[in-house]
């Protein structure tokens, strides 16, 4: 399943956070406190959603569903 410009009010989870290993905060960190829209959104068979946020023209980044909250 793949949506495209829908948008949504959605963060990252600030418990979750607390609970990342180095790699994983840091690569969030750089999105923190950045409002982006969700251009994609897959879901794997496996039943794992990932989405893909647009910053701007020149950035975007991709999380998981359980990275994220409302």
């Amino acid at each position: 399943m793949e949506s495209r410009g829908k948008s949504s009010n959605k963060k990252v989870n600030d418990e979750l956070k607390q609970k990342l290993e180095a790699e994983d905060y840091f690569y969030l960190k750089r999105f923190e406190n950045k409002v982006g829209k969700i251009t994609e959104r897959k879901e794997a068979k496996s039943g794992i959603c990932t989405y893909q946020i647009e910053f701007d023209q020149n950035h975007s980044g991709y999380f998981y569903n359980e990275d994220m909250e409302e």
